[in-house]
Parts: structure tokens; sequence; C-alpha cells
């Protein structure tokens, strides 16, 4: 059976780079087809080589993403509730001591008025000695309080900083999860794109459905949008009829793609490459257009909600969209 692979993965095949076989695409020795290679033309131009075994290349990128699952889960904090339950611990706390404090000084004061009054009346020097160490005394707090109080705000310092921690890990390890799950709903749609059969599907599907469970949950509505795509081209490559419906869609959808990364770009201050600024303009045009309208725009308003509409629509990114989009994950992971 001829299998068709990207070029990204012809490159680990034959152990060359991208660059190696695109030089030999231009000059005519090795042939492709929409960005696919056979390996019936790898065996041909590099006969030397020996491909693995079928799955392979599956199996060990599936052990991969499962250690990412697994580095991700071993290294989180402690849950959200459990710090901001021990914050709250502390502060009820240091309440309680400040309200027997309170009562101290009440109680001090009490007696300072008495001494006051009874120095006043008597011409006992005891007296008149007390009520002046009192006042040399009484107006700074006493030490004990503010080492407690600079002890409680360190650790309420350390503590926020842990939580603001755990809250950018937690949002990194979404952001991650999403592009590794876009990325698999895109190798189903790239097979489509070539033309892939039943028998091919039969193939991918439990492999993708494993490396997927494989994966952290995405929150509830991002993880449902994901799955439909990621079961709509698995359905298109179970149903002749519904593969070419699906290779439309991802026809008409190229265009759309294209613009929510030049969104993408501009919502996060990202400069596009040099081969896209003409588009980037027209879209600046656009929406600035489309701001002196009285039509709402009725799309995603916010980075991460036109992120999450990119990934899930049915498509295949080349090598430059991939990088762009790469950047713009890493854009988000930091803006947080």
């Amino acid at each position: 059976m001829i299998d068709m692979l990207t070029l990204w993965r012809a490159a680990q095949v034959v152990g060359v780079s991208r660059g190696v076989l695109q030089k030999k695409i231009r000059e005519g020795e090795l042939e492709s087809s929409e960005g696919m290679v056979s390996t019936e033309e790898l065996l041909r131009v590099f006969s030397d080589v020996v491909l693995a075994e079928p799955g392979a290349f599956e199996r060990v990128t599936r052990i991969k993403e499962q250690a990412y699952g697994r580095r991700v889960r071993e290294h989180v904090l402690p849950s959200q509730d459990v710090l901001a339950q021990r914050l709250l611990e502390q502060s009820e706390d240091l309440a309680t001591v400040r309200r027997h404090l309170q009562s101290y000084h009440d109680l001090v004061i009490s007696l300072q008025r008495r001494i006051r009054e009874l120095a006043g009346n008597s011409d006992d020097q005891a007296l008149r000695d007390l009520q002046d160490q009192w006042r040399q005394k009484a107006g700074a707090p006493g030490p004990d309080l503010r080492d407690l109080e600079a002890r409680f705000g360190k650790g309420r310092a350390a503590l926020e900083a842990m939580l603001s921690a755990r809250v950018r890990s937690r949002e990194a390890a979404v952001w991650q999860t999403l592009a590794a799950k876009e990325r698999l709903c895109e190798e189903l749609d790239a097979v489509l794109r070539s033309g892939g059969a039943a028998a091919e599907a039969a193939g991918q599907a439990p492999a993708v459905q494993e490396r997927w469970s494989a994966l952290p949950v995405l929150p509830a509505a991002w993880e449902k949008k994901m799955l439909a795509r990621r079961d709509a081209a698995l359905g298109a490559l179970a149903e002749a009829g519904a593969a070419e419906k699906y290779r439309t869609r991802i026809e008409q959808g190229e265009a759309s793609r294209r613009e929510g990364l030049l969104e993408l770009e501009l919502l996060l201050g990202i400069e596009g490459p040099p081969e896209v600024q003409q588009q980037r303009l027209a879209l600046q045009v656009k929406k600035l257009k489309a701001r002196f309208s009285s039509a709402p725009s009725n799309g995603p308003v916010t980075a991460a909600e036109q992120l999450l509409a990119w990934c899930a629509q049915p498509g295949v990114a080349g090598a430059l969209d991939r990088q762009r989009c790469e950047r713009i994950v890493a854009r988000l992971e930091q803006a947080r």
C-alpha cells in the first residue's frame, strides 16, 4: 500500500531536512502532490532508506504526547481551592489576634485614664512616674505586633505569588493542549485532502483517539468544539460521500482561516511575515470600515475566542501558517 506523507514526516523518515526534500521537488527529482510525498517516491529517490514498520511513527508521537501530559499533571501545584483555603485560614488567624490585641488595648487605655485621674488628685510621686513612662511608650506599636504583621504580609505575598504562578501554569497547559489537539485534527484533514481511503481511516481512528485521550481535557466548551472537528473528520474518512463534502469544506475555509490568523496577529500586536503584509493591510481597512458602520460584529472578540474558532475550523496549515500559529500561542502564554 502506498502511503502519502507530509514533507515534515517524510524528512523524519529518510533522515534529511525538509529543505533537502523541497530542493529535490523544485529540481524535479522528487514528485509531490499538494505538499504530500508518497513512500514509493521516497524509496525511488532514497533507495538506501529502510522505512519503519507501519505505525512506528504514530507510536513514537503518542509516547511523546503521553509524556507531556504526565509532566503537566506531575508539576502542577496544589489546587487553587486548597491555596485559597490556606489564605483564608491565615486571614482568620490574624483577625483573631487583632481582636485580642484590641481588647488588651482598650483595657490599657482604661487603666491609663484611671492612672491619670489618680495622679491628678494625688501627690504620690510613684503614680506620676508611672504616667510619664506610659506617655513615652504608648506612642509606638509593640515589636511583637509589628513582627506578626510583617510575617503575615510576607506569607500572604508568597501565597498570592504561588496562586498567580498556578494560574499561569494552568493557562499555559490549556494553550498547549489546544494546539496539540488542533494538530491531531489537521493530520486527519491532511489525509482527507490527499484522498485517503476508508482502509486508511480504519487505521487512523484508533490511533488518533488514543493520542487524544492521552492529552489533558480542555474546558468543556472548548473540548466540545474540538471533538466536533475531530469526529467530523473521522466520519468523513469512513464514508466516501462525506469525504468529498468535507474536502469542499476544507477548501472553502482556507480564506477564512488565513484571515483568522491575521486577526489574531492584529489583536496580539504580532508583526506578520512579509508574505502577508498586503492581506494584513486589507484586513485593517476592512475593520476600519466596519467600525464606522452600524452593523454589529457577531464574531469572536477576544484573542482566546479567535484562536479557538481557528482551531475548530477544518483545514491544513502550511509551514508558514504553522509557524505563525505557534507564535500566537506563545504570545497568549506570555500575556497571562
